[in-house]
Formats: structure tokens, C-alpha cells, sequence
């Protein structure tokens, strides 16, 4: 059975089941519309982007038959009910995925021109006309110092606008809370992030994270809430969610978080506020000492800044999630990996949390 937590105050705590496995695939990110959830992952041998199913009426994870030019597929947000684009990495390129949630066939939309360096970090879509996605671009054949970068594409996946500011680092993480107003982050270059509005694509007044915080994910409930998922010290020792103003972008207080760097894969965290008040983050906690230390996935729901105790899903070896999305305001899913240890192989985990 999948992981079953009712998203409120009062039931948070209510004991999980076990998460579910899937063999065959490492998932990397889940998207979910009102009825199905998308989850994009690399076969088994990590040479080929996959897609899979969770259907959630039922709870069953099916992976399609398609794979596409891409050989990764590590970011995916969906525009509407019938596609969702997928942001990773083919034939030696940066790409853009779209993928059928009514059969699963996916087609590479947008490449990135191979002579320049790019890296895209984020995607989210404000409304079903179009997306942003963001990262960072280089001089061509030089990979640093990169400069920010922001496409805004169709909800097919194709680059309708792309912009380039030499002025920053890099743009990311992107998130939105109506179909014209998102919050998004840069780097400047001085090592440091920003945060502020993005409305129609016009940036508002940007305001400073603390030093040396490095945002990674980032959720809007509608314009009531926002939260990024970081590191304080741009190493990974010491995680945290920060509150953002939804109007300014500026950055409020910030919490730790219980969850530990990843034992297989780095850092492994990500953040989906459903509701005014709370918000579900994902990743991993250390369990055991020493030659026995692995981690076990997690995950902690914020309630009015509070953090929660963590939940462990599974006890499997180096088992982490990586992703987190929500199908509606009690309907949330997480996915990640684990390891095994006797074919030296990675599988997935699949959980409601």
C-alpha cells in the first residue's frame, strides 16, 4: 500500500505504512494533476531517461514503455492535464521533454545549442499557457563564470523567450503562486542568493538571503504562503526551510530541518506547500554508526513555521526521496531511491505522505 497521511494539524502524526517499491527505474521527480502523477527517472543502468505512471486511484506505478532521446530527465512540472515537460540531459545537450500523461510517449521539444554551456536547474508553470524554466549559460566552450539564464516556453516545450543576464550567476529556484506572479532566486557574484517577484516576467525589488545560504526548491500555496529548501553553509551540513514573503520574495525566518546530505546521490531534498498554513518536506535521515550508517527517506510537515518530527518510510539501504509534489491539498507524493546491495543496482521508492 502506498504511505496514507491526512494533511492536517490534528492527523499529522497518524502512523505511515511502508513506502512501495518499484524496480526497473531511479526516480528522480514526480508532478501531479488532480488524477495521475508523473515521475521522471533513468532506467536501471542510468543511460536513458524514463517515464512512470502512479495512478491515484489506485495506487499502481506503471512504467511506460517510451524512452527518449534523453539519456536523464532530472526536473519535471506539468502545464496541464494531458502534458508535463520534463528538463534533462541528451546527446550531449541540455534538453526539454514532453511527455503524454495519456500514453507516456515522450518527444525532446527544445535542445539547448551544444556550443554554448548550459545547465537547467528549475521548472514551473504558472498557468497552462506557458512555463519558465531556469539555470545558467556560459561563453561558448567556456564553462565558467556562468551567467543566469531564464527560458520561457509553451506548454508543448518549446523556447519562446530566452534571456541571458551577464550580471549574475544563475537563476533558480523557481516557484509560482498565480498565473502571472512567481518567486525566484539568483546568484550574484559574490557567492550569494536573491530572492524576489517575478510578475509577467519583470522582476521586482530583489532582496538577500542570509550568507551563504543555497536554495535548491522552492513552493507557493497560492499567494498566502512560500518556503525554499536549502543549505546554510552551501555544503549540505546544515539543511533548512526559509519562509517567503509571497508579495516581496524577501526572505523570513529559518528552520533546520532534520534531514541529513544523501549517502548515494548528494543532496536529496525538496518542499510542496498545500495549504495556507502547511507545507511537506522531503529527504533523508541517518540511521545507524559507523560501517553501518546508511539513511532511510523521510519526510516533515511545517505547520506555521513549526517543523515536525520526521517520518521514516523506509528501511531500506541508503534509501532517500528527492521529490515531492502535491495532486490536491490532502494528496501529496514523494518519490526517491534506495540501493541494493546485492546486485549493486538503484531502485525507487513510491509514498503518499
Amino acid at each position: 500500500m502506498l504511505v496514507t497521511l491526512g494533511m492536517t494539524a490534528a492527523s499529522a502524526g497518524v502512523a505511515p505504512n511502508a513506502a512501495k517499491n518499484v524496480a526497473g527505474i531511479q526516480a528522480d521527480s514526480v508532478a501531479c494533476t488532480s488524477t495521475k502523477c508523473v515521475i521522471t527517472a533513468m532506467n536501471t543502468a542510468g543511460t536513458k531517461a524514463k517515464t512512470a505512471f502512479l495512478n491515484l486511484a489506485n495506487g499502481s506505478v506503471k512504467v511506460t514503455s517510451w524512452s527518449s532521446a534523453a539519456i536523464s530527465s532530472y526536473q519535471v512540472a506539468c502545464p496541464d492535464k494531458t502534458t508535463c515537460l520534463a528538463l534533462g540531459y541528451g546527446d550531449n545537450t541540455e534538453v526539454i521533454t514532453a511527455i503524454s500523461t495519456k500514453t507516456g510517449a515522450e518527444k525532446v521539444t527544445a535542445k539547448l545549442p551544444t556550443a554554448d554551456q548550459y545547465n537547467l536547474f528549475n521548472i514551473a508553470c504558472p498557468s497552462s499557457k506557458y512555463c519558465w524554466v531556469d539555470g545558467s549559460s556560459a561563453a561558448p566552450g567556456v564553462q565558467l563564470p556562468t551567467w543566469a539564464l531564464l527560458l520561457k516556453v509553451s506548454p508543448t516545450g518549446r523556447i519562446l523567450k530566452r534571456t541571458v543576464n551577464k550580471s549574475y550567476y544563475m537563476y533558480g529556484p523557481v516557484s509560482c503562486e498565480s498565473r502571472a506572479t512567481c518567486l525566484i532566486g539568483r546568484e550574484t557574484n559574490r557567492i550569494g542568493f536573491q530572492s524576489m517577484t517575478m510578475t509577467n516576467g519583470k522582476f521586482g525589488k530583489p532582496h538577500v538571503y542570509p550568507a551563504n545560504y543555497l536554495p535548491f526548491d522552492a513552493s507557493c500555496h497560492s499567494d498566502k504562503m512560500c518556503y525554499s529548501i536549502g543549505a546554510s553553509d552551501r555544503a549540505a551540513a546544515d539543511l533548512e526551510v526559509t519562509s517567503l514573503n509571497p508579495k516581496t520574495g524577501a526572505p523570513g525566518k529559518a528552520v533546520r530541518l532534520p534531514f541529513t546530505s544523501s549517502t548515494s546521490v548528494g543532496i536529496a531534498e525538496s518542499i510542496a506547500c498545500y495549504s495556507s498554513t502547511q507545507c511537506v518536506a522531503v529527504g533523508a535521515v541517518n540511521k545507524g554508526t559507523g560501517a553501518n550508517q546508511t539513511t532511510e527517506a523521510a519526510y516533515v510537515v511545517i505547520t506555521k513555521g513549526k517543523v515536525g518530527k520526521p517520518v521514516l518510510l523506509s528501511t531500506e539501504t541508503a534509501s532517500e526521496f528527492s521529490s515531492v509534489s502535491c495532486a490536491s491539498p490532502k494528496e501529496c507524493y514523494a518519490v526517491g531511491t534506495y540501493y541494493i546491495p546485492s546486485t549493486e543496482t538503484t531502485a525507487s521508492i513510491v509514498a503518499k505522505v
